[in-house]
């Protein structure tokens, strides 16, 4: 009988549980999580970069740190909830492609309420 994963168990299962690759290696396991890390911070930057104009894009190119952090503020991105959104989207691609090789019951995403 199939097990539908639900939203808690993405948000706050341990990932190789959820994904039933509890079995790797501490290695294997710092090489995906690695892996992931990569994924997660390309897409965030994609989505801060998308959103800011050219002369924005420009302008962030030439900063680090602290001066980046304080630019993106000006600009009023929430990088932190930019970064957990992003996680969370991952996680659950990754289950929904779990669960499309493994049979389980496609778990819904959570109706987002539009931007006030």
């Amino acid at each position: 009988m199939s097990k539908q994963i639900t939203i808690d168990a993405i948000l706050n299962e341990d990932l190789f549980e959820l994904l039933g690759l509890e079995g790797l290696s501490d290695p294997e396991k710092e090489e995906l999580l690695t892996a992931m890390n990569d994924t997660i911070q390309a897409r965030l930057f994609l989505s801060i970069t998308e959103e800011l104009s050219p002369a924005d894009r420009t302008i962030m190119d030439g900063l680090n740190g602290e001066e980046l952090a304080k630019f993106l503020e000006s600009r009023e991105i929430n990088v932190f909830d930019r970064l957990v959104e992003e996680a969370v989207k991952y996680r659950l691609e990754l289950a929904t492609i779990f669960q499309a090789t493994t049979g389980q019951v496609p778990v819904q995403p959570p109706v987002q309420s539009p931007a006030a």
